[in-house]
């Protein structure tokens, strides 16, 4: 059984993670409007919602092999207007939004991490390390690599064209 206060973490982590999954479901509807006509980048947000959803069930399976009580909680509601000054600016602050949102799960991830390791649970720290902390690390870096070009194509004066190819470039995703 784990530690209370590791149960209430691994319950927020999870909500953390179906919240993830349904806001990169948000982004990849609003890409895959025929008005965006995204298609490449809308699959791409579209199978990130997918890993979010299946880390959530993870940690549920977790939790439940260690005889631990999950607590659902009210998912809130995922931002649903990407709508910015061009759609540019519309993919720039969809991937910022990304970014943050991934940022933030990676630090409730340490935050378990290191209270498990503080009451001494090495399974917890052990599953939670190998399962999640180096694919956290390897998003955050795959999302500034991606605004870095981003940034790059809005600064140009064909910035649609720009966003074009960057759209094929997520077509082997």
């Amino acid at each position: 059984m784990l530690h209370n206060e590791l149960e209430t973490l691994l319950n927020i982590q999870i909500n953390k993670e179906l919240f993830a999954s349904y806001q990169y479901l948000s982004i990849s509807s609003y890409l895959k409007q025929s008005s965006i006509g995204l298609s490449n980048l809308s699959n791409y947000f579209k199978g990130e919602s997918d890993n979010e959803r299946k880390h959530a069930q993870m940690l549920i399976d977790y939790m439940i092999s260690r005889g631990s009580k999950l607590d659902l909680q009210e998912i809130k509601i995922p931002c649903s207007d990407f709508s910015k000054e061009n759609i540019a600016h519309d993919i720039l602050f969809i991937f910022e939004k990304s970014l943050h949102l991934e940022t933030e799960v990676n630090e409730h991830l340490k935050l378990i991490s290191n209270k498990s390791d503080d009451l001494n649970d090495s399974n917890l720290n052990d599953f939670i390390t190998s399962n999640f902390l180096s694919e956290q690390i390897e998003a955050e870096y795959e999302l500034n690599q991606y605004l870095t070009k981003l940034r790059m194509i809005i600064s140009d004066s064909n910035a649609n064209l720009g966003i074009l190819w960057f759209d094929k470039e997520f077509s082997n995703h």
